[in-house]
C-alpha cells in the first residue's frame, strides 16, 4: 500500500500545531562539549529559551559537569537529579524538583532505562508540564533519542545499518511511540555519521511505515552537532557536522512483500550549521547568507591534497607503478604512507 502525503495532513496537521505551539526542543548528537566550544551556541540557546532560569539535569547516574556548564552559560540554577528507578521517577520530591524548573537536559546513557524508568510515572508527567509551559527540553545522544514521538528503545541492544536495511522488521528494532512525544511524527537518532547509523535510519522509517501506517520523519544528528527547535516547528542546525532528514513522500516508491522490500526516492536533505528546516512542512526553510549554489557545469575538479587510493590487490604492482609517480608529484617535506601488508 502506498501512502500518500495528502492523507498525512489532515489526520496529523492539528497535532503537531498544538504540540509545537508549547514549549522548545534541542536535540543533540552526542560528543564532547566545551566551554568556548562549538556546544556553547546550541546550549546557549537551551539556556536562552529557558528564560536564564532553572534548569534540571536529568539521569540515572551522576552527572557533574553539566550544572557548571549552563550556570556559565548564564542559568541561574542547574542541578542534578538522578532517577535510577521507576520508584525514584514516582516520586512527588522528583516531580516537584522537574516542573519548577524551566528547562530540562537529558544527558546520554542507554534510553531504554528512560523509558523503562521514567515511562507513565510522574517523572514523565512533569518532563511534559515544563514542556506545556513553554520551557525547553534538551538532550544528547540517547537523551536526545527520546525527545521524538517514535523512539527507538534499543530495548533488545543496538542495531547495526547493515543488518537493519536487510530486515528492518528485526526484533533488534523496537520502536515506541508512547512516550514524552515532544516532536510529532519523527524520530531521532544520534552519532549519525560518526557510527554509520544512515542505513538504519531508513530501516526505523520503514519500520513505522509498516507497522504504524506512518510516514515520519527520520533525522539523524551527527555527533558535536545540535537542531534546536522553536514553537513554531523550525529548526536550526549548528555545530561541526550536519543533520539528515530523511522521509516517505509522494515521490517515494514502496514495495513490501513476502520476497523482501523496497523503497526508492526517498525524500532527503542534509544541513549544516546556520542551515533552518521546517519539521511541519518537511522542507528547508531558511537558507543561511553563508551557502553558496552548486556548480553543476563542473564535471571535475582538482583535489586540494596529494592523495592517492588505489584498490589493487598487488602491492608489488602499486609499488612498481603508481608509487614512484605519486612521490615525484608530491611534496616530500611532509609525508605519510599506509599501507596493508
Amino acid at each position: 500500500m502506498r501512502l500518500k502525503k495528502y492523507f498525512l495532513i489532515p489526520i496529523f496537521l492539528v497535532s503537531i500545531i498544538v504540540n509545537y505551539s508549547q514549549g522548545f526542543i534541542c536535540a543533540v548528537g552526542g560528543g564532547s562539549e566545551d566551554y568556548n566550544d562549538w556546544s556553547d551556541e546550541p546550549y546557549g540557546w537551551i539556556v536562552e529559551k529557558a528564560d536564564s532560569g532553572k534548569i534540571v539535569v536529568l539521569s540515572y547516574s551522576s552527572s557533574t559537569w553539566y550544572p557548571g556548564y549552563f550556570t556559565w552559560l548564564g542559568a541561574s540554577e542547574c542541578v542534578n537529579i538522578i532517577i535510577d528507578s521507576r520508584a525514584v521517577a514516582e516520586l512527588q520530591s522528583t516531580y516537584d524538583s522537574i516542573v519548577s524548573a524551566k528547562g530540562v537536559f537529558i544527558v546520554g546513557g542507554d534510553q531504554f532505562k528512560y523509558v523503562s524508568y521514567w515511562k507513565d510515572t510522574k517523572t514523565e508527567d512533569a518532563v511534559g508540564q515544563v514542556f506545556s509551559n513553554g520551557g525547553v527540553i534538551a538532550g544528547t545522544s540517547a537523551g536526545a533519542m527520546v525527545l521524538s514521538e517514535f523512539v527507538f528503545t534499543a530495548q533488545n541492544g543496538s542495531a547495526m545499518s547493515k543488518q537493519s536495511l536487510l530486515n528492518p522488521l528485526n526484533n533488534r528494532i523496537q520502536l515506541d511511540n508512547d512516550f514524552l512525544k515532544l516532536t510529532p511524527d519523527a524520530i531521532f537518532d544520534t552519532h549519525y555519521i560518526e557510527r554509520g547509523r544512515f542505513g538504519r535510519l531508513i530501516a526505523f522509517v520503514f519500520n513505522a511505515y509498516s507497522n504504524y501506517m506512518r510516514s515520519i520523519l527520520g533525522v539523524g544528528i551527527d555527533d558535536k552537532t545540535a537542531v534546536c527547535i522553536d514553537d513554531n516547528g523550525i529548526g536550526t542546525v549548528h555545530g561541526a557536522g550536519a543533520v539528515t532528514f530523511i522521509h516517505i513522500d509522494e515521490n517515494t516508491n514502496v514495495e513490501n512483500n513476502s520476497n523482501g522490500y523496497m523503497l526508492e526516492n526517498l525524500a532527503c536533505d542534509k544541513l549544516v550549521e546556520g542551515w533552518k528546516y521546517d519539521f511541519i512542512n518537511r522542507e528547508v526553510y531558511e537558507v543561511p547568507p553563508s551557502a553558496s549554489a552548486l556548480d553543476t557545469t563542473r564535471t571535475w575538479e582538482l583535489t586540494l591534497t596529494d592523495l592517492l587510493l588505489t584498490g589493487s590487490d598487488n602491492l608489488q604492482t602499486n609499488i612498481n607503478s603508481s608509487l614512484p609517480l605519486w612521490l615525484n608529484g608530491s611534496d616530500l617535506s611532509s609525508l605519510l604512507i599506509i599501507t596493508d601488508p
